[in-house]
């Protein structure tokens, strides 16, 4: 796979400083070059056909895609030659998401930060009636947004719960880990402490390491640490960023630190990610 261009970081101050939401109207004929962002972004392809790139893997979009990505992934969109991509795309602060929804979304044991429907054709009725909402720019034009985007997102929660019907069940979380699992997916890249993560659960330190290690078979600082090698090995393979960069961009501090982690897990060290994985 060709490497990309340096990855953009889009932030919450650049584009929400006032506001809890934008929504845009694109046409794509050229990439939308690799980025991520402190926000979430949730598209709907209204027509055309591309690839979304999306934590090192491609995948093949067209008319009525709906995905999400959270501040937790990178990715690129490209229109296939001679396509041109039309898209609604909605950005948002994490506070837009109810809490409800948030646990649907993000609740289980295995979080996956990507979520996508390939023929959600609906969604685009949605995103008609929230683009004519948000050009209002009034108290009810916002309440109508936040509950579009509610439906929206639990779209995509009715997929995913429809995906896994036929696996078999797994004891749920408790709610107090799913929130701490939760913040770990959206802050791993930052200085994370057990106490920090603890109080996201409502949980005194202790106590909560213990219950971690029971709900998900591994301690805090391990689940952590893997979040961060398996980051930093896609950013490897989708991007050409330096190696040091790519390591403090994970939420190392120190690049030889970083180099042993990763040679323990993967059996390579980090430059080896350029060419090949076993």
């Amino acid at each position: 796979m060709e490497l990309k261009e340096h990855p953009d970081r889009l932030t919450i101050d650049e584009y929400m400083a006032e506001s809890s939401h934008c929504l845009f109207r694109q046409e794509l004929d050229t990439p939308c070059h690799l980025h991520w962002h402190e926000f979430y972004e949730l598209t709907y392809v209204r027509s055309g056909n591309g690839v979304n790139s999306v934590n090192g893997a491609d995948i093949a979009i067209g008319a009525g895609t709906l995905f999400l990505l959270t501040p937790a992934d990178f990715h690129e969109i490209r229109p296939l030659e001679a396509s041109t991509l039309k898209i609604y795309n909605l950005i948002f602060k994490e506070s837009m998401i109810p809490e409800e929804i948030r646990t649907l979304l993000f609740g289980g044991r295995m979080l996956s930060p990507v979520l996508m429907k390939l023929d959600a054709r609906r969604a685009g009725e949605l995103f008609s009636i929230l683009d004519e909402e948000d050009s209002r720019n009034s108290r009810t034009g916002e309440l109508i947004v936040r509950n579009l985007l509610g439906c929206l997102l639990l779209m995509l929660c009715r997929d995913g719960e429809e995906a896994v019907s036929g696996e078999a069940a797994v004891a749920p979380l408790h709610p107090s880990i799913q929130q701490a699992l939760f913040f770990l997916q959206h802050h791993f890249r930052e200085p994370l402490t057990l106490s920090e993560a603890a109080k996201a659960a409502s949980l005194s330190p202790n106590y909560f390491s213990e219950c971690f290690r029971q709900q998900l078979g591994v301690g805090f600082q391990q689940h952590l640490l893997d979040l961060r090698l398996g980051f930093s090995r896609s950013l490897l393979q989708a991007s050409s960023l330096p190696v040091s960069e790519i390591c403090y961009a994970s939420g190392f501090n120190t690049l030889t630190h970083f180099e042993k982690m990763f040679k323990r897990k993967y059996g390579h060290p980090p430059s080896r990610c350029r060419r090949s994985i076993p």
